[in-house]
């Protein structure tokens, strides 16, 4: 039996879970992009009003991306943080493994699921899982092409989930090719995933994490300086 906090910044959504035994006890979510300043208030309020002290944690979990590279940074600090403080285990789940999860609960009968973030321009992340939730394509950023996929459809059903998967339609037309819109990640989706890497002991270092950007911080400078 464990007790953790699921934190998940990776998209401009800004969202925490208290999770016993895999279970969503209380979810707070905000799509405010103001994690700097509402990460730490909306897990106050979430221990608040669960009635359970931060020292009854056995785990923190965080979102370890790929995503916004400012949101993954907070999110980590402040999971790294509540770790050094509580001396509890830092948990770190791939967003893309967290978004597939969802989807294989709810839509079970396919064979590979390929979860999709958006990142700028014209790239994505994503990553590919079959049915029991196995890496079967690390995570990457690509630039979309109809070609996406192509060595996977030919004898596979595959379901493309994410939040605006359904304006990739036109470009990838395939009878293997299934679309299923959904929200941003939600900490919500990671707690079946963080009860079982807590149970396997799968925890990350504290001084060494870092999340998994895929891609450079994108800095526009003052053309004044």
């Amino acid at each position: 039996m464990a007790l953790i906090l699921n934190i998940e910044t990776s998209t401009e959504v800004c969202s925490v879970a208290l999770a016993k035994d895999g279970t969503v006890q209380r979810i707070y979510e905000e799509d405010k992009q103001n994690h700097a300043s509402g990460l730490s208030v909306m897990i106050e309020r979430l221990f608040h009003d669960s009635g359970v002290l931060l020292s009854s944690l056995d785990a923190v979990a965080i979102s370890a991306g790929p995503g916004s590279y400012t949101g993954l940074r907070i999110g980590t600090a402040t999971a790294k943080g509540l770790c050094y403080a509580l001396e509890k285990p830092l948990i770190a789940i791939n967003s893309l493994h967290s978004l597939a999860a969802n989807a294989i609960r709810e839509c079970p009968s396919v064979s590979l699921y390929c979860p999709v973030i958006e990142a700028r321009k014209s790239e994505i992340y994503y990553g590919l899982y079959n049915s029991d939730g196995v890496m079967i394509r690390p995570p990457d950023a690509i630039v979309i092409t109809d070609q996406f996929l192509n060595s996977y459809i030919k004898n596979h059903k595959v379901l493309i989930t994410g939040k605006n998967v359904s304006k990739y339609s036109p470009m990838w037309k395939h009878e293997n090719i299934i679309f299923r819109k959904t929200t941003l990640p939600s900490a919500s989706w990671m707690c079946t995933l963080t009860e079982t890497w807590y149970h396997h002991k799968r925890f990350s270092d504290l001084l060494s994490f870092e999340p998994y950007y895929l891609k450079p911080a994108y800095i526009i400078s003052s053309l004044n300086q």
